[in-house]
């Protein structure tokens, strides 16, 4: 615009028959201040720019802002409006957030009761196949009832993480009893060389997640054998299943995806995995899975091999 109007006047002096010298003199005038105000522009712009990107980063309103003029006036009322608003909003999503866990929390303790009482009365059950039948289907609910806590917790602000030596070969012998009556039921093997393994994690996140891969593996093999390999780094859990097709497995951990064994078994949710790698990132622990279709499936749990500082 400047150089627009610069050229404008040049012309009318120059049509006036003003000297080149003084129309030339006039430009470099012009020109000084123009890099002088544009110099004093940049810094005030620069100031306002690196305050702008601190209170992105720190997530607060606009009050050390200082609007040099009316529009920029209104842009901070406007977004120092907004701000309070999205922190009402946040504030209170936050408070039905912890209402919610803590009423599934409650909720999630006392159907254990019922649950319980069922397990017992399936006991007495003279019928071995009625009995069996019922354990495997109190199983079934106790574990959905874990789901859903845990689906709950892990979203929280704190997820109530005790980093601590846990004993390995106990977290998958109680596992194994709580199934018992899944692989008697399901006349599915059961191959296990226990062997003293101790590592540094959450013991109740590091159980939900051998639970849920064992709780697959029972649930999509028909016959054979579950086979568990216990390393000091790592857990493998194998099964002979129907496996998962090769354009499935990229998928297997996103929310809510079955893929074809969903579409195949109407009791297929699509969490189950994706808790799985949930919790897994939550206790630094990786998963891998490797299967073929109508073959089986191989589940590896990696732990993260930190030095942390626990008590003995």
């Amino acid at each position: 615009m400047n150089v627009a109007v610069f050229a404008f006047l040049a012309l009318v002096f120059w049509l006036f028959n003003v000297r080149m010298s003084i129309i030339f003199f006039a430009l470099l005038m012009w020109a000084f201040v123009l890099l002088v105000s544009g110099f004093l522009d940049y810094l005030s712009f620069s100031r306002k720019s690196k305050l702008l990107r601190t209170l992105e980063d720190e997530n607060i309103p606009l009050t050390d802002f200082k609007p040099s003029n009316w529009i920029e006036k209104e842009y901070v009322r406007l977004l120092n409006r907004e701000y309070d608003y999205k922190k009402n909003v946040t504030e209170k999503d936050q408070i039905r957030y912890e209402e919610t866990v803590e009423y599934f929390t409650i909720w999630a303790h006392q159907i254990k009761t019922p649950i319980s009482a069922i397990s017992l009365v399936a006991e007495n059950i003279q019928d071995d196949e009625t009995r069996v039948d019922i354990k495997n289907a109190v199983t079934d609910i106790s574990d959905y009832v874990d789901m859903v806590l845990n689906y709950m917790r892990l979203d929280a602000e704190t997820n109530d993480l005790v980093f601590d030596k846990v004993d390995l070969d106990s977290v998958i012998k109680a596992l194994l009893k709580k199934f018992s009556s899944q692989f008697i039921g399901r006349g599915i093997n059961m191959a296990y060389g226990s062997k003293p393994v101790v590592i540094v994690t959450d013991e109740k996140w590091i159980s939900f997640i051998l639970g849920q891969i064992l709780s697959n593996a029972l649930k999509y093999s028909r016959k054979g054998t579950i086979t568990i390999d216990l390393f000091n780094d790592r857990v493998c859990i194998k099964d002979q299943g129907i496996g998962i097709s090769t354009e499935d497995l990229p998928r297997v951990f996103e929310k809510g995806y079955t893929g074809y064994n969903g579409r195949t078994d109407n009791k297929s949710t699509g969490i189950g995995l994706y808790l799985v790698k949930r919790a897994c990132d939550l206790i630094n622990a990786d998963i891998r899975i490797e299967s073929v279709l109508g073959e089986g499936t191989d589940v590896t749990v990696f732990f993260e091999k930190g030095e942390l500082d626990v008590r003995d």
